[in-house]
């Protein structure tokens, strides 16, 4: 169903960013009101969505996997950033994806899959008195605290595009009707990336929003590169013309590489889920398989292997947007 236009002028105020919002049709009143309110408690700005209702640590968690992909993980100073222009001056404290490891105390892991590794911890933090296991941001620092506690919190999501299209036309319907081709700051968002593209039938390579610009990858978001998981040689400063596009290797489940196959819109276009798609004959593994992802470490281990790689710019994959 369709937002109603009340709703989506509102949306457009709180939030200048967002664009063609809808929804996955519902049978009653009740529901599309539902739909509609869910979207009112929330602002998006590229990958993070804050969320205005008030929950604990674990309903915000179960929340942000429900409706978009997971609590949000921060991985820079540019993550923080675009956090804090979400919600500007307020004095409130936010939920992220962060806790502690049950098995090493020491250890913080991502909510998505990942251990920390850059923290921005306040003064004194964290003081780890009993039960503060889980973390909370507040004026861009972080603080442990105890799961119970009801607040704001982010979600994190990517949306999954199976439309084919070329890189250029995939970055244009990105910054139309999201915000942005998606750029993979870390190892968690690696993983939640592929848990999305795990969920659907794709291409078997997907575009993401890095390109060669004058001799240099660099996403287009401009955040850093400081997250890369290149093949051995695949990375070049002087590839072929066609060939200054990334493509992400799927690796969550089949893929259909029928181009003519019909398209099907399935899902709401806000949350981290599909957009629009072509079906297929062959269906992807479920969500909940365990990933065996190159470039992503499996147990901590650090190993990295290919994920990404130069890829012709002109040939038509599905892509990501956030």
């Amino acid at each position: 169903m369709q937002i109603p236009s009340s709703c989506s002028m509102y949306l457009k105020k709180k939030n200048p960013f967002a664009s063609s919002v809808s929804c996955r049709t519902h049978k009653t009143v009740m529901d599309q009101s539902f739909a509609c309110v869910l979207l009112l408690l929330s602002l998006a700005f590229g990958k993070y969505v804050y969320i205005e209702q008030k929950k604990t640590w674990h309903e915000a968690q179960k929340y942000c996997q429900m409706f978009y992909t997971d609590l949000a993980p921060v991985s820079n100073k540019h993550d923080i950033y675009q956090l804090e222009r979400l919600v500007g001056e307020s004095e409130d404290y936010f939920w992220i994806g962060m806790e502690r490891d049950s098995t090493d105390t020491l250890k913080w892991m991502w909510s998505g899959g990942g251990e920390v590794s850059t923290f921005f911890w306040a003064l004194g933090e964290p003081d780890n008195r009993q039960h503060e296991d889980y973390v909370m941001i507040h004026y861009n620092r972080m603080y442990d605290a105890e799961a119970d506690f009801e607040d704001h919190f982010f979600c994190y999501r990517v949306v999954v595009v199976r439309e084919r299209k070329m890189w250029k036309e995939a970055l244009d319907y990105c910054k139309k009707y999201h915000r942005d081709l998606a750029s993979v700051g870390s190892e968690t968002e690696m993983l939640l990336i592929q848990k999305e593209l795990g969920k659907n039938v794709t291409t078997e390579r997907v575009w993401i929003g890095l390109h060669l610009f004058s001799g240099h990858w660099l996403w287009v978001d401009r955040r850093p590169l400081d997250y890369e998981a290149w093949g051995q040689g695949n990375k070049s400063a002087c590839p072929k013309a066609n060939l200054r596009c990334a493509a992400l290797h799927v690796m969550g489940g089949k893929q259909s590489n029928s181009a003519d196959s019909p398209l099907v819109t399935n899902a709401t276009e806000g949350t981290g889920a599909v957009h629009t798609h072509h079906t297929g004959s062959v269906m992807n593994t479920t969500a909940n398989t365990e990933l065996n992802i190159p470039g992503v470490s499996q147990a901590a281990t650090g190993v990295k292997q290919s994920v990404w790689e130069a890829h012709d710019c002109e040939e038509r994959l599905h892509f990501i947007c956030y």
